[in-house]
């Protein structure tokens, strides 16, 4: 089921959010986020598959490095939801299944 533009932003704006509470250390909102984002994302992967992601990259030894580390070790020990395990998996299927294409193509 596609997506509408008002959802599409949304997953846009989920997305710009992680990235600004992972950097701000909010760990709480970040999660939250997280979940709503991954609920978004499976009802219309390729859409969101095909947005492009915000990038940040800041040293690990000054604040915001720190936080964003701090941040992604928890979220990598903590419970996921069901959604989040979903996305996961299509995700890794996306780049098995690219991975097959490139091999097939090459040859």
């Amino acid at each position: 089921m596609p997506l509408t533009v008002k959802q599409i932003e949304r997953v846009r704006f989920l997305r710009s959010l992680m990235m600004y509470d992972a950097i701000s250390g909010n760990y709480k909102a970040y999660k939250e986020a997280r979940k709503e984002y991954a609920s978004l994302a499976i009802k219309d992967f390729d859409a969101v598959r095909q947005m492009k992601a915000p990038k940040v990259t800041a040293p690990l030894f000054s604040k915001p490095g720190f936080n964003m580390l701090v941040v992604y070790l928890r979220d990598f020990f903590r419970i996921k939801t069901p959604e989040e395990k979903l996305l996961k998996k299509m995700g890794q299927e996306a780049i098995r299944l690219h991975n097959i294409n490139k091999i097939n193509t090459q040859v």
